[in-house]
């Protein structure tokens, strides 16, 4: 599907433009010294958290849109509904498999 990989491609060339940006040391010392904190990096949050979602939930629309546009409501309302209820109960489950 052309508008799913386009995305797809989007957020991959986004994802390995910010992996090498992070990869260069910077030239200066900040110019504050920041707190030693445990917190994710920013390359996690960007390349998991913004790029990760973006693409897969990109996709989730425009597949449920596309059925939408197909004549094909039945199709869209059962695969959007099983994907979220999916996502939920992975979700549950996580959370009791935790702890």
């Amino acid at each position: 599907m052309p508008g799913s990989a386009t995305l797809e491609h989007l957020g991959r060339h986004t994802h390995d433009a910010l992996q090498q940006f992070a990869k260069h040391e910077p030239r200066e010392p900040p110019p504050v010294e920041l707190p030693d904190i445990d917190i994710p990096s920013l390359e996690s949050i960007l390349l998991v958290g913004l790029l990760g979602g973006f693409t897969s939930y990109s996709t989730f629309a425009f597949h449920s849109v596309e059925m939408l546009e197909t004549g094909r409501p039945l199709a869209a309302a059962a695969y959007i509904v099983a994907t979220n209820v999916a996502a939920l109960a992975a979700v549950w489950a996580g959370l009791r498999l935790a702890g």
